[in-house]
């Protein structure tokens, strides 16, 4: 992902769209790339799981807690997407294990949002 980030952001100084904030850049596009593949990998878990709505309402939910939360900060990018698509796993696994319905994981849902808020 560094790799990428910096061929990307050496291509946009070459080109002279870049001409100052080069870190800003480079870390932009290393986000943006880890976020990508977190989120392909999630939805790919999804088709083959066949939980691909909840893949959706995860993601959903995830980037809009990142955004106002802030949240975990791991130390690499490649542990990120690791544990953000563990956190799904297991979710896939407890709720084939324990049967949760669709509505309960909505009620808890909002319960986790409302102590968010606050």
């Amino acid at each position: 992902m560094e790799n990428i980030a910096e061929t990307l952001t050496r291509f946009l100084e070459k080109k002279e769209i870049i001409k100052e904030d080069r870190n800003i850049y480079k870390y932009g596009f290393e986000s943006f790339i880890s976020t990508f593949i977190g989120t392909i990998i999630l939805i790919d878990i999804g088709l083959i799981t066949h939980y691909f709505i909840e893949a959706l309402i995860y993601e959903s939910i995830f980037t809009f807690v990142r955004k106002y939360t802030g949240g975990y900060h791991c130390k690499s990018h490649h542990a990120c997407i690791f544990l953000y698509n563990f956190i799904f796993i297991l979710y896939v696994i407890l709720n084939k294990t324990i049967q949760l319905h669709l509505i309960s994981i909505f009620i808890l849902l909002m319960i986790s949002f409302v102590i968010i808020i606050k």
